[in-house]
């Protein structure tokens, strides 16, 4: 299966609203994020290293297989599923 996300070229935001494509990306992250909890999967952001790191838990929780590092969290999803 492919997997994508949608990165908006329109980045506008009016009063805390997101321009109808800003909504677009930010919907398809959260679908992205959806299919890798279901899978188990936790993802992270680094401030200091500015990246987003996806990795998989084990049964009891704990992380145990790093998936990606990526700068963007839309990039970090997909290569992690």
């Amino acid at each position: 299966m492919e997997y994508s996300w949608y990165c908006a070229p329109d980045r506008r935001v009016y009063n805390g609203a997101l321009c109808s494509d800003m909504q677009r990306e930010h919907d398809s992250i959260d679908k992205l994020k959806e299919m890798l909890s279901a899978k188990n999967g936790i993802w992270t952001y680094f401030p200091m290293e500015a990246v987003w790191s996806c990795s998989l838990k084990d049964f009891r929780g704990n992380m145990f297989y790093e998936l990606s590092w990526e700068t963007s969290l839309g990039d970090a999803l997909v290569k992690a599923l």
